[in-house]
């Protein structure tokens, strides 16, 4: 009885510790549960993973299971049991409530299946989206010999006849026929989009995905369950609703009927301010009988609305206000992002940010990417110039693209991906858990920009050429966030570099919040003196991830540069080391003013260890720590520990014979507009990721989307230097 009791309070302490590790601050992820690609076990370990890493929030989306490429289909899956909103459906999503509160994360779901946008098998023709279709006949013709317009869904309805440009007008209205998408397999011809300028078409709507979440989820909806998401509006343009004739007459103080023609293409006096007010009233109905109808029934609920109000039959800066959050979205591309210009990060971006600049919360779906830059690449230090132009445009609340559900044996790595779609965070992740550095800077961050109210930055302080800047005031206390996105120095900044400047009563502190406890100061003037690290350096990595013992290296270099297969492919976590040999420099490490270390260039992650002293992970540039207080300056001991991306092992494993069925070979175009290959989606389960063979072709990796061709080369990777110690001494007669 005593040892249960034991038992039980260490699991309630664990519980209680991931519960208060997680910052409300931090960053939210998107949660793709692909098709029926769904485990108990999986969903546990999730749960379990964003906890630790301190992940504040997850958004189920339900989506296909080769999501993005139409093409490709995968036709099995790890649990034929589920199908979207059936029994094991509620029941795995019940459990992820559980866990998310267990775990202390909360929980958001997209509000259809599919990442657009308001739908589903509820939908009849009746309800969905509609449009104007015209057919015409020449004025003389009887009205009855005129043909019915395009009808689709078996949905039609006539507005009335009209003589335009020397013929007969016959005009009506059906259905736009846009589904839902990308829906898991078996609703894909059922999910129709909503009409969104319906009163009775939204209700039905929101009544359909409310109320089975209130019934199967009990407790845990509004609670566990805090949120739900309307993603990018994809669903098609639409010009027209039952009562559309009259809405448009009691806004605009004119009758549309004539002037309807012009949209099946005949020549209308008056034409194009038509189409103005068309369009303004199409805005003013989406706006009033959708998003303001969604904000009421979550508001009622105790739900927050998480909304993309973009690029849609709308305009943005009247539709953001309904969202309880408003969002916007940005992708990466491994390079520096765009400040201006055309891009991702355009001009159009930063004014659709700006509109929402009242709003207390900002967030933005973070980090998307195209299949040529989402091929398992991406590091830490490549996204956070992204993340910062994103904070300093107004954003503070980030939700990751993406963190896919693994639903597969933890040995199969790294698994489960939205069809092409990236950036690829989550436990299978080769730099996760170093990777919880990144997710703690965005949490410091965030945990800033979300205090008090947004504020010009020139009423704080003197901006910095060159340098993005956002502040925000919060009663007496104001904070300064810069940031060069460039990789050059730009006044005073290193390349990449992020600073806050928080002012309160008690002074004024600036520092850079990848490493918040060093102050930014300038370094102790002195002579300076810097010793290479070129001795001989050992390097170890482990199985099961492509090699296994050690080797010296003569000097240091990319891994993709070795002859040996098993480091030139090699991903994941590897360590290195180097001894000072005996004597040497400890002359130049005599009473020193500082010493930093400098890694010069490291393409993964890494952590330092000086004499076993731990100096953290880095991360970013610039790749150098202060290790004062480590060096002894006799046979000194360094340790580094870097962890790799996945594509080197995912490119050797293309040398090796073929173990799984795929799909077809797609291609994308490259940064100068030229094809490349952007590889193709698994087709059905191979044996060993059903669990039920033994895999034996040696390949080390496995993943539903195979980025690389055969004749793909190996990235650049490890620890590439050249490592230095940058030694600081007094000058003689200079003041201590």
């Amino acid at each position: 009885m005593n040892m249960k009791k034991t038992v039980l309070a260490a699991a309630m302490c664990g519980v209680l510790a991931a519960m208060a590790a997680r910052d409300p601050a931090g960053p939210y992820v998107w949660w793709h549960w692909l098709g029926s690609n769904v485990s108990e076990t999986g969903i546990r370990r999730d749960m379990k993973a964003m906890g630790e890493a301190g992940i504040a929030g997850a958004t189920i989306f339900n989506i296909t299971a080769q999501a993005g490429t139409w093409q490709s289909r995968l036709v099995d899956s790890v649990n034929p049991a589920l199908k979207y909103r059936n029994d094991e459906y509620w029941r795995l999503l019940l459990i992820a409530c559980e866990e998310a509160k267990k775990n202390g994360v909360e929980l958001g779901i997209h509000n259809c299946a599919g990442f657009s946008t308001s739908g589903g098998t509820w939908i009849d023709p009746a309800h969905a989206m509609k449009k104007v279709v015209v057919s015409s006949a020449p004025v003389g013709t009887d009205r009855a010999d005129i043909p019915q317009p395009e009808t689709i869904l078996g949905f039609y309805r006539d507005i009335g006849f009209a003589e335009a440009d020397g013929r007969i007008w016959r005009i009506g209205y059906t259905c736009t026929g846009v589904r839902s998408h990308p829906v898991p397999t078996e609703i894909e011809e059922t999910a129709l989009e909503c009409d969104k300028m319906s009163v009775a078409a939204t209700k039905l709507h929101l009544k359909n995905v409310l109320e089975p979440l209130k019934a199967h989820l009990g407790a845990h909806f509004g609670t566990t369950l805090r949120h739900m998401t309307m993603d990018s509006y994809e669903a098609g343009p639409a010009d027209w609703t039952d009562d559309m004739r009259e809405e448009f007459a009691r806004r605009r103080g004119y009758d549309p009927l004539p002037f309807l023609p012009a949209l099946g293409g005949a020549k209308v006096v008056g034409a194009e301010k038509f189409r103005r007010d068309l369009a303004d009233t199409v805005s003013e109905l989406y706006c009033e009988r959708h998003y303001k109808l969604f904000r009421e029934a979550l508001d009622d609920c105790g739900l927050i609305w998480y909304f993309e109000p973009y690029v849609g039959p709308f305009k943005t800066a009247d539709a953001w206000k309904y969202a309880s959050v408003p969002m916007v979205e940005f992708w990466a591309s491994g390079k520096p992002p765009p400040t201006s210009g055309t891009g991702i990060f355009s001009e159009e971006w930063i004014k659709t940010a700006a509109l929402m600049k009242d709003a207390p919360i900002v967030a933005a779906e973070a980090f998307t990417a195209l299949p040529q830059h989402a091929a398992w690449s991406m590091t830490p230090e490549k996204l956070k110039p992204y993340a910062d132009l994103a904070f300093a445009s107004g954003v503070n609340r980030l939700f990751l693209h993406h963190w896919v559900h693994q639903p597969f044996d933890e040995g199969l790595k790294p698994g489960m991906t939205m069809g092409w779609w990236g950036t690829h965070f989550g436990e299978n992740q080769s730099w996760f858990e170093p990777g919880k550095e990144f997710f703690a800077y965005l949490t410091r961050c965030q945990r800033l920009l979300q205090r008090g109210v947004r504020v010009d930055p020139a009423s704080v302080a003197e901006v910095p050429s060159g340098i993005c800047a956002t502040a925000r005031r919060d009663g007496a206390t104001t904070i300064l966030f810069t940031a060069n996105v460039t990789p050059k120095r730009v006044s005073g900044y290193s390349p990449f570099e992020s600073r806050f400047t928080v002012t309160d009563e008690k002074g004024s502190r600036t520092f850079n919040p990848v490493r918040p406890d060093e102050p930014v100061a300038k370094p102790p003037e002195g002579d300076k003196a810097v010793l290479p690290l070129s001795f001989c350096y050992g390097v170890r990595c482990e199985e099961p991830w492509g090699a296994d013992g050690n080797r010296v290296l003569a000097e240091l270099k990319s891994l993709s540069e070795l002859d040996d297969p098993r480091f030139k492919y090699y991903s994941g976590r590897l360590m290195y080391w180097v001894d000072v040999p005996w004597g040497k420099y400890e002359k130049e490490l005599k009473s020193p003013t500082r010493i930093v270390l400098k890694l010069g260039r490291v393409e993964g992650l890494c952590r330092v260890k000086v004499n076993d002293v731990d100096f953290g992970v880095l991360w970013c540039n610039p790749w150098e720590v202060d290790v004062t207080r480590a060096i002894k300056g006799r046979s000194d001991h360094f340790e580094f520990e870097v962890w790799t991306t996945w594509a080197n092992r995912m490119i050797g494993d293309e040398l090796l014979p073929q173990d799984c069925e795929w799909g077809w070979i797609h291609s994308a175009k490259d940064d100068n507009d030229k094809p490349v290959f952007s590889g193709r989606g698994l087709s059905a389960l191979p044996d060993f990721a059903k669990g039920i063979a033994q895999r034996t072709s040696g390949r080390v990796t496995f993943s539903t989307w195979d980025y690389f061709s055969a004749d793909a080369k190996p990235r650049p990777s490890g620890l590439i230097g050249p490592v230095v110690l940058e030694v600081t001494h007094r000058r003689r007669g200079q003041t201590p």
